[in-house]
């Protein structure tokens, strides 16, 4: 797939050389995206994407799902959002003969989705040893307690070819205004499930302090899986800042941030495609040629 991306992206500018449309842009520019649906599914939503796991294999029936583990603060996994999105991308501004006022942003992004978020945790405690206090005579109780989690995450890396037409209005010298209307679309060049389970515990624990040891042992998996596709229609509103309008080495140059409603539709192997409306934001810097 990347290699017809590729193949696409030289023939056209190919077919733009003996043509009136002309590059007119270069253009630099990465973000994030956040969506406003819940990825939490249950734990039997991983059987398919990660056969023949052994942590799948475990009685997870006692536990709570999707509470994050305050007792695990360095586990893979303890604090991702999985309703975000990264890219990063590189496009040319075209100028189209038949469509003069506005450019046309094409080139080719990275997209790194997390999709689906599982996880839970289970506590048991255990009376090992009471005492009386010395203070208003009341019993105390020293516990052994068990902490116990599992998480899975399932997600994946895309190559898009990503499009975008801009109409852009200035304000003053250096400023500038945009909006318009692009479409990103491509398939997966990594998708993964990852999996953990752990347990810690606290040997002797008085008004919740640990004054014994303290021990964690866990497993972590990782499942390849099959080639995943994605699609997103955006609308992005940018506003522009000149870093020049005298020195001729700055005049070409152009910092913009956009803010862009969203909505994606992203397939999951053995799932049903994903609907996934948003909002992001993007940062990017721009070169435009003489």
């Amino acid at each position: 797939m990347q290699k017809r991306i590729v193949s696409f992206l030289f023939l056209a500018i190919t077919y733009m050389g003996t043509s009136q449309i002309k590059i007119t842009q270069l253009h630099l520019n990465q973000g994030n995206h956040i969506t406003f649906n819940n990825p939490n599914v249950a734990l039997d939503g991983f059987n398919e994407l990660a056969p023949n796991s052994m942590i799948m294999g475990k009685d997870f029936s006692a536990f709570s799902q999707n509470e994050l583990y305050p007792y695990f603060p360095n586990v893979n996994g303890n604090n991702l959002v999985t309703n975000t999105a990264s890219f990063n991308a590189i496009q040319v501004g075209l100028k189209l003969p038949k469509h003069p006022s506005g450019t046309l942003r094409i080139g080719l992004s990275t997209v790194k989705n997390n999709l689906l978020n599982t996880r839970g945790t289970y506590t048991q405690s255990f009376v090992v040893d009471t005492f009386i206090s010395v203070q208003n005579g009341s019993m105390i109780f020293a516990d052994s307690i068990v902490y116990q989690y599992y998480s899975g995450n399932y997600s994946n890396q895309q190559l898009r070819l990503d499009g975008a037409y801009i109409w852009e209005n200035e304000a003053g010298k250096r400023w500038a205004f945009t909006a318009g209307l692009g479409l990103s679309l491509g398939l997966s060049y990594q998708s993964r499930t990852t999996l953990s389970y752990g347990e810690r515990i606290n040997s002797y624990v008085v008004n919740n302090e640990n004054k014994g040891t303290s021990s964690f042992s866990g497993e972590y998996e990782t499942f390849s899986n099959k080639m995943a596709w994605g699609t997103t229609a955006y609308v992005p509103l940018g506003i522009g800042f000149k870093l020049g309008t005298k020195r001729p080495f700055w005049i070409p140059w152009m910092v913009y941030t956009e803010l862009r409603p969203f909505v994606s539709i992203l397939s999951i192997p053995n799932h049903s495609p994903r609907f996934t409306p948003g909002i992001g934001t993007a940062s990017g810097i721009r070169y435009t040629l003489n």
